[in-house]
């Protein structure tokens, strides 16, 4: 028994008039935040099936539960974004990032720092991209900065692609293991270098 109820199926299949339609008759928004026995939600459900503008379930997540669902964590740590940057939906990174841009006050900060979240080992979004091979996310989340050039914000894009996890090892020691040609490339492209104490070995 993984924990899975309707809902959670609902928001994997893309079903959103099934999804309004229990919730509806529960008349309750907090069950949208339970998660299964794993601490997955259903929008963490919700990401990685479409990859396009076809999944209807996302806005309607983030726009019924608001910031505290897109900052909740499963058992592991990851938040929402590291799961569609694991699974490589460009769509749902793009949204994310661009609702978090839209709905904090300070909108640099806010975006930087969901950016830089870290799971329980350590891995940003960035990593699990580039762990999986997922180069177009890596180039997502990068571009999405595009407009933030303070020298803060300068410093903080160079943490995105040369950060450490809790055993030294960087965007670029995984996109190497994980032997991702396309990712290695536009994780140079981006200037993002190996750590000398990486546990990471080939």
């Amino acid at each position: 028994d993984t924990g899975l109820n309707l809902l959670m199926y609902a928001a994997m299949e893309n079903r959103l008039n099934a999804l309004k339609s229990m919730v509806d008759v529960i008349q309750d928004d907090s069950v949208l935040l339970r998660g299964d026995l794993a601490g997955i939600t259903p929008l963490m459900w919700a990401v990685g099936q479409t990859n396009n503008s076809d999944n209807v379930v996302l806005p309607y997540l983030c726009d019924k539960l608001g910031m505290k669902a897109l900052e909740q964590k499963d058992f592991a740590g990851c938040n929402v974004l590291m799961w569609a940057a694991r699974k490589g939906d460009t769509f749902a990174v793009d949204y994310l990032l661009k609702y978090i841009k839209e709905h904090s006050a300070d909108s640099e900060f806010s975006t930087l720092k969901y950016i830089c979240e870290r799971d329980n080992s350590g891995m940003t979004a960035v990593m699990w991209a580039a762990s999986k091979g997922k180069s177009s996310v890596i180039e997502t989340i990068y571009h999405s900065l595009a407009e933030f050039n303070s020298v803060r914000d300068y410093e903080w894009k160079d943490n995105i692609v040369n950060d450490r996890d809790f055993n030294f090892n960087t965007p670029l020691d995984y996109a190497v293991a994980s032997r991702d040609v396309q990712t290695v490339g536009k994780l140079l492209e981006l200037q993002a270098g190996f750590h000398v104490d990486s546990m990471i070995r080939l």
